[in-house]
């Protein structure tokens, strides 16, 4: 089963910039891991103190293992900049692809892909 994680990550005002300049990094050694999808951190568009994270791991156990063995250097910059963090997981035992062709007709594929996904 697929996991996923969705966070908002809260820093003191004007300190989100140094616990960025810790992402490179740490993504590079984290999406290098296998079963690691994706992990990113983005910076909000509307808040210039929150930072968004996602992620997709193959299963509950490769999540486990990333939050063991990778994520302290993180853990430990928030607690000296953070104020809170708030993270969803989320499993899933199937997933669908949905490609769209910018070639004019995204919309009914888009359409015609969510009539798929309603008929099961």
């Amino acid at each position: 089963m697929m996991d996923f994680v969705f966070g908002w990550i809260r820093v003191k005002p004007g300190r989100r910039h140094e616990f960025m300049a810790l992402v490179p990094q740490h993504g590079a050694r984290s999406r290098a891991r296998p079963g690691v999808y994706w992990l990113e951190f983005h910076e909000s568009f509307d808040d210039p103190d929150m930072i968004i994270f996602i992620a997709g791991f193959a299963n509950a156990e490769v999540h486990g293992a990333q939050t063991a063995e990778e994520d302290g250097p993180l853990i430990a910059k928030l607690e000296e900049i953070g104020i809170e963090a708030r993270f969803e997981n989320m499993s899933a035992d199937s997933k669908r692809l949905d490609v769209l062709t910018f070639d004019g007709s995204a919309r009914e594929q888009q359409r015609l892909h969510q009539e798929a996904a309603r008929a099961g």
